[in-house]
């Protein structure tokens, strides 16, 4: 999971590089908070996944590997930020 969010998180900030080089600063501080947001939340799922996870039940079966007892599926996390 960390390591999915680090890589989203580089391909954000490739993206903001080009809208900055664009002089799309609307697009570049967009895809900026979105790579920042995507490294805070790999930071935090390094320390514990429990971390990233929003006040959901079912989403704390699923990152705690238990989805078998969730009645939601598991593309249905919900994450704080909610950029899931």
């Amino acid at each position: 999971m960390r390591a999915d969010l680090v890589t989203r998180a580089q391909k954000s900030t490739r993206k903001a590089i080009q809208h900055y080089l664009d002089a799309a600063y609307e697009e570049f501080y967009l895809q900026a908070a979105i790579a920042l947001e995507l490294l805070m939340k790999a930071f935090l799922a390094g320390i514990d996944k429990s971390f990233i996870v929003e006040n959901h039940f079912d989403s704390m079966l699923i990152i705690s590997g238990n989805s078998k007892y969730a009645k939601e599926p598991p593309w249905k996390i919900k994450t704080i930020g909610e950029i899931w």
